[in-house]
């Protein structure tokens, strides 16, 4: 790029602060010509050549815009007009509620709620809410993903290759295809993801774990998978709608510690 360019594209480049500043510096000095803000504003940023005064000319008539500079946008070098402002103040105004209350929510329920909020408000045109319209709101409200941390813990190893050897001494003389392993897991319906959208670090909080126990059985190579099976506190849980679970199709078993 030849040297006279690229002192032009400089020159031009300025920021919305650096505007502001013009628009505050002719406010106070209405007497200045545009000739001498372009001066100004080459000494004041040390310019390699000074704004054209239809430059200089354009930003005072449209001063409004930089009148107020919020601190996030100040580095920027253009604004952008929002559209649909209502319904951003509205999302953001419920991501801080949610954030006070120590509520998680992740990207997919702001979408959502977005989108409940575009309906009420009978917003036409209203925006895709994909993840790229989801990146610009967040950054534009200075929300961010936190990880919350709190109440982890690590398996119990102990002993672990002792037991393996005596497990293996007691199955040693059966077929693989008559060794079963029933274990269980946890499935955690109502816990709320670790990861939030939040403008700062929430602390960590007891978690719900409300949990239905599922049980897996199968034979060491694999050639007999038993149907699941599902433990919980009632004896006929609500939803069952006075049921038992093989008359719904599954195996259920309750217990009080389930």
């Amino acid at each position: 790029m030849p040297k006279q360019q690229s002192a032009l594209r400089i020159s031009h480049n300025l920021t919305l602060q650096q505007k502001s500043a013009l628009v505050q510096f002719h406010t106070t000095n209405p007497s200045l010509k545009h000739e001498d803000l372009a001066n100004w504003v080459k000494q004041q940023y040390n310019l390699l050549k000074a704004l054209d005064r239809t430059i200089i000319g354009k930003i005072l008539q449209d001063k409004e815009k930089y009148s107020i500079i919020a601190s996030q946008d100040q580095s920027l070098k253009c604004t952008h007009f929002l559209s649909h402002s209502e319904l951003n103040n509205a999302l953001a105004n419920w991501i801080l509620q949610m954030e006070h209350r120590k509520i998680r929510i992740n990207e997919d329920l702001i979408k959502e709620k977005g989108r409940q909020f575009a309906q009420s408000l009978s917003i036409i045109n209203p925006p895709t809410f994909s993840n790229g319209w989801l990146q610009s709101f967040n950054q534009r409200h200075s929300f961010r993903e936190h990880r919350i941390h709190g109440e982890s813990g690590d398996a119990q190893m102990t002993n672990i290759d002792e037991l393996i050897i005596i497990i293996k001494r007691r199955i040693v003389e059966y077929a693989a295809q008559d060794i079963y392993n029933m274990d269980e897991t946890g499935l955690f319906y109502n816990l709320a993801s670790d990861i939030i959208i939040s403008r700062r670090q929430i602390e960590g909080s007891k978690k719900d774990k409300t949990r239905l126990i599922i049980g897996f059985i199968c034979n060491a190579d694999d050639s007999d998978r038993l149907p699941s099976l599902f433990i919980d506190h009632a004896t006929k849980p609500r939803c069952f709608n006075k049921k038992s679970g093989a008359e719904l199709g599954f195996i259920y078993l309750h217990n009080q510690k389930a």
